[in-house]
């Protein structure tokens, strides 16, 4: 038992108070243990005068650091707190009581305390529970006081900013501040919904615009804002199929060409390569082609893409993506002669 105190890993451990969790403050002090108890200061009528009293902002949370077996002492020891254990967890974890505890990593404490400290009065706090974090994208936030902060958009305005839900162990979670949308990346997109093609859709008419004009030695600040833009915010984000992810990989290498990014340009190319003999849709195979060809010039490119389109035969006027496709094709085989 003695040597596996002497391993025992560290590690972040709920604990959870009776009442007010502030008494145990100086208690874990004494102790030596790391702990994250924040507090805030408020204003109130006691007695008939206005009084600052301390109050704790994660209700009777208290998440402390150390082993299991130190931190199992120190709420043995002290009444009325006690370990926070998981409502849910697998077969295997029944025979092993630590791992039925519930713990938060390194990563989760140093941005969740990040997350609280943006706020100067009481923090909003809820449950996961109550919220369906399936409906929401998860973002990384890039820049501003929150940098770092990885989470759920549970509300947008403008232009896709918002609030981000940052969620610890699934215990309770905090909304930022209302987020810029420049600050925002996608990581990945609700599961539910089709906004990923929209912002694909959206986004084509600029792609192919921006690469006529790096071709044609003619390209603007607004084709470099709007392809830094789309860098910025997708250039993280798993998709769940090989369309949408070939769509996107298209994408990004039409960025990294006009940007002249050549080491990324480079990546998505063998990225791309990689990925079409799963593709049995022609369209995205002659789509990935035809931009393969444009971006990077190979005429092997050019002379698979050309089969594909002629296999289509005539392209009538209501299939728009396949006249753009080799509308494109010639575009670029006229150019890069």
């Amino acid at each position: 038992m003695e040597n596996n105190k002497t391993n025992a890993a560290v590690k972040w451990y709920v604990t959870k108070a009776r009442y007010s969790s502030l008494p145990y403050r100086e208690k874990l002090e004494k102790a030596g243990l790391e702990f994250f108890l924040p507090t805030r200061f408020v204003i109130q009528d006691i007695a008939g005068r206005r009084l600052r009293v301390e109050r704790p902002v994660i209700f009777n949370f208290i998440f402390v650091k150390g082993t299991v077996f130190d931190v199992k002492d120190f709420c043995k020891r002290n009444e009325g707190l006690s370990m926070v254990y998981r409502r849910r967890f697998h077969d295997e974890a029944m025979n092993n009581e630590e791992h039925l505890l519930m713990t938060v990593t390194d990563k989760e404490m140093s941005l969740f305390a990040k997350t609280i400290g943006q706020y100067t009065e009481e923090v909003p706090f809820v449950r996961p529970s109550e919220v369906d974090l399936h409906k929401g994208d998860l973002v990384r936030i890039l820049e501003g006081p929150f940098a770092g902060v990885e989470g759920v958009l549970m509300s947008q305005q403008g232009k896709d900013g918002g609030r981000v839900l940052v969620s610890i162990s699934n215990v309770i979670a905090v909304p930022t501040l209302e987020i810029r949308p420049e600050y925002l990346q996608i990581l990945s997109f609700a599961s539910k919904g089709k906004h990923l093609y929209k912002k694909f859709d959206s986004f084509m008419p600029r792609a192919r615009k921006a690469l006529h004009h790096h071709l044609a030695d003619k390209l603007d600040t607004k084709d470099i804002a709007a392809l830094t833009t789309f860098e910025k915010r997708f250039a993280e984000l798993q998709t769940h199929t090989v369309n949408s992810q070939v769509k996107l990989l298209v994408y990004l290498l039409i960025c990294y060409t006009c940007l002249k990014s050549d080491d990324n340009k480079n990546k998505v190319e063998m990225q791309l390569l990689s990925l079409l003999p799963e593709v049995n849709s022609t369209s995205f195979r002659a789509l990935a082609l035809v931009n393969l060809y444009g971006c990077i010039g190979h005429k092997s490119y050019r002379q698979d893409a050309e089969k594909i389109i002629a296999s289509w035969g005539e392209i009538g006027d209501k299939d728009k993506t396949k006249k753009e496709i080799a509308e494109d094709l010639l575009y670029f085989a006229n150019t890069l002669i």
